[in-house]
């Protein structure tokens, strides 16, 4: 019991600053206060149901996961809700795409987006946000996975249990995930295992609370509540070097199924638009750049420079997109005092 209380990512009040200095050290972390306001007047549960019911979005056929076995099946959205909202049999879908619906606009998601560098860009940049609604009913679970880039997930409805530990140091000692390994039936997990890694955490997420979650962090989540959430993906400027860093030595998760080659030129992209939001915030008011979190992306930069790591990855130290984008922010400002106070 001990062990499981020091690895609980506790609840703390939601602020930029305080949000930034986790993005900028690859830590989870779960806030409340952190509103995602709907734009319509009543119960929160009640106005969702209704928009999946009888917005343009119910009559989207989608792949859901269904029943004790989960058997992938492709529902209506309007018969995901009824199900849901009947809170009978077992039934989850993580992808539910809302950009460019009357759900997206019904929920006003600018506190989880209005940091991020991927909306700054390209629309395959834009694309990678992944704006989704997260629907699950009780007992439901999501086998051990990663995703990329980190991502948010705000609680509108329910609770969920999260494990999540680094995805390199899971498969390891044992624990596998998905998305990196070839798995038959459920990916190999036991507890013992996971509270002996440095870098496992868990938490409970529930109505009003928000996660904010790094990319590098396989994760494993139950449903204990019937579900109701919104979420998406973000680069921003505290976690650009180190996300840009586990992309070129691991690949990004999403050119692993890029069969087509659609994807191609998207680090570069990337690389490129977190340089140019860079210069561009340097060169405003001290106000613009907490905005932005300019303070959080020279402690990054120099916690870079200062890893012994980069001394021996010959790799990274070759790749001309990590060092164009050290060389170009390593000459960002001295954190401001404000920045210095939101660190500590």
């Amino acid at each position: 019991m001990p062990l499981l209380l020091d690895k609980l990512v506790p609840v703390e009040r939601f602020s930029r600053a305080r949000l930034f200095h986790h993005m900028s050290r690859q830590e989870p972390a779960l806030f409340h206060s952190c509103h995602v306001p709907l734009r319509a007047k009543g119960e929160t549960r009640a106005i969702l149901l209704r928009y999946l019911r009888d917005s343009p979005l119910a009559d989207a056929n989608v792949p859901v996961w269904v029943g004790p076995s989960l058997v992938r099946r492709r529902l209506h959205v309007r018969e995901i809700a009824d199900r849901w909202d009947r809170g009978r049999g077992i039934l989850g879908i993580t992808d539910l795409h809302i950009r460019d619906t009357a759900m997206e606009r019904l929920i006003d998601t600018r506190v989880l987006r209005d940091f991020n560098v991927l909306l700054c860009g390209s629309p395959g940049m834009e694309d990678q946000e992944k704006l989704t609604l997260v629907i699950s009913t009780k007992g439901y679970v999501t086998d051990s996975h990663s995703d990329d880039p980190d991502g948010s997930n705000h609680c509108f409805v329910g609770m969920k249990l999260w494990l999540m530990w680094d995805t390199f140091e899971g498969l390891s000692h044992g624990l596998e995930d998905v998305e990196r390994v070839e798995v038959y039936g459920q990916c190999r997990f036991d507890l013992d295992t996971f509270l002996a890694l440095n870098s496992s955490r868990w938490l409970t997420i529930s109505e009003g609370q928000t996660l904010f979650l790094p990319g590098s962090l396989t994760h494993k989540v139950y449903t204990m509540e019937d579900y109701l959430g919104v979420g998406g993906f973000y680069v921003g400027l505290p976690n650009c070097v180190q996300t840009l860093a586990r992309w070129i030595e691991h690949g990004p998760l999403w050119s692993l199924a890029d069969a087509d080659g659609r994807c191609e030129n998207l680090l570069n992209e990337i690389t490129d638009a977190s340089i140019s939001k860079a210069i561009e915030t340097r060169r405003s008011s001290a106000r613009v750049q907490r905005r932005w979190g300019l303070p959080e992306l020279e402690y990054a930069v120099h916690a870079w420079i200062r890893d012994k790591r980069l001394q021996t990855n010959g790799e990274l130290l070759r790749d001309p997109r990590f060092t164009r984008l050290l060389h170009s922010l390593k000459r960002v400002p001295k954190l401001s005092r404000h920045g210095a106070i939101a660190q500590k």
